[in-house]
């Protein structure tokens, strides 16, 4: 099992499993026992955690060594971290309104980024490493330009709901999402700092999670308490269809093969489901996970950043480390059978429409029909078959234009 296929999660523990059975070869438990785990996230090279609940902690997960070095020497009230574009540093956000940035090898705080007026609750770097996009509990977004230390103006969403997650695409800067807890999630253009598009409400109870996905462009998830997932394409921007859990979701992640997708619950648990399923939920398998609300998942993959692959030196002094893996990740029109473009999308129609299953052959990747499952009875109205065909015909147009 490589590093790039594995995800962690965060909560009364933090695990890192093998999403092939949920399996789970690593876990470690909070410093002080009491506190769960509210955020984590990989570090560039896949060596590393971090991992906050109201302190920060980094921890080593490769090899035999699991060793967990807290960065703060006392509750600092951080309720979400991530590494910066070098892992030697780490961004965290706190209730204090404060994002502050640690230098991991002296436990000392490098910088202090403000602008908020209320408590930050989630964090997101940008690709390319230069952008860190913070969300609040008065409901404002703020990016933070990590190279010439400018701060935007916060955007405001519809709502003033809390901010539950913020999330860039991988393939630009200047796309990103965020969830409210009022249900309502969000796209962003972060270049022009304007709000794109609002999908008012998608999540009864609140939205919750979001996720990316690291093949497609265009492929959006949004997880929320009513036990939805739901899928978009961001950049149209359209709602694409829903996969459903019983019981209230936490957490989402797109696997980095385009068609696996993790959830969390609030009871502790982890579905994971298969997007090339035709059926209306396409779960695979569900397992107990946790004890408490899988508040985070995350997986590694290579990025872009400049430092990338170096390994720490609080535990391995002078090490050369790895390679840095960003010449692997698939980039767009690199491979015809991308199957999170082949697959997912076409599933999409498949579960919108049901009128036509669409599959991929994995030896020739050639598209093949299977027996339709009729929308309306043999007493439907010629009004009502039309309305049936003219839906198959959008589905089948939304899938290629995505591909």
């Amino acid at each position: 099992m490589t590093s790039e296929h594995r995800f962690a999660s965060a909560a009364d523990t933090v695990c890192v499993w093998d999403p092939s059975q949920l399996t789970r070869p690593f876990s470690k438990t909070p410093s002080d026992g009491t506190r769960h785990f509210t955020s984590v996230r990989w570090s560039d090279n896949g060596q590393l955690l971090v991992a906050a609940n109201g302190s920060v902690s980094v921890i080593q997960v490769s090899g035999t060594d699991t060793s967990m070095l807290r960065l703060d020497t006392e509750d600092s009230d951080a309720v979400c971290a991530c590494f910066a574009a070098s892992s030697r540093q780490v961004l965290s956000g706190h209730r204090d309104t404060t994002v502050k940035m640690w230098n991991v090898k002296n436990k000392s705080v490098a910088k202090t980024l403000q602008g908020h007026l209320s408590g930050v609750t989630c964090l997101a770097l940008s690709r390319g490493g230069s952008r860190l996009l913070s969300g609040s509990s008065g409901g404002d977004l703020i990016c933070h330009s990590l190279t010439s230390n400018d701060t935007s103006e916060p955007m405001r969403t519809p709502s003033v709901e809390s901010v539950t997650d913020v999330q860039f695409s991988v393939f630009t800067d200047s796309l990103a999402a965020s969830s409210s807890q009022d249900g309502d999630v969000n796209i962003w253009d972060i270049g022009t700092q304007q709000l794109k598009k609002t999908f008012v409400q998608q999540h009864h109870g609140g939205a919750a999670g979001l996720a990316f996905s690291l093949l497609n462009e265009k492929l959006l998830a949004s997880c929320g308490m009513d036990g939805k997932i739901t899928f978009y394409d961001a950049v149209q921007p359209v709602p694409l269809m829903s996969k459903s859990a019983d019981s209230p979701l936490s957490s989402v992640l797109i696997m980095p093969d385009g068609i696996t997708v993790i959830a969390g619950s609030q009871t502790g648990c982890l579905y994971k489901y298969d997007l090339r399923s035709g059926t209306s939920d396409g779960l695979i398998t569900m397992t107990k996970a946790h004890e408490s609300t899988v508040a985070s998942l995350s997986t590694h993959y290579a990025t872009r950043h400049s430092g990338g692959g170096q390994r720490l030196g609080m535990w391995s002094k002078g090490s050369s480390g790895i390679a840095d893996k960003a010449k692997t990740r698939p980039r767009k029109g690199s491979d015809p059978r991308n199957v999170s473009k082949d697959v997912a999308f076409s599933t999409c129609a498949v579960t919108l429409h049901r009128s036509a299953a669409m599959q991929v052959s994995s030896q020739n990747r050639q598209w093949t029909n299977e027996p339709a499952t009729p929308l309306v009875s043999g007493a439907a109205t010629q009004a009502t078959k039309l309305s049936a065909s003219k839906s198959l015909v959008r589905a089948v147009g939304i899938f290629f234009s995505l591909s």
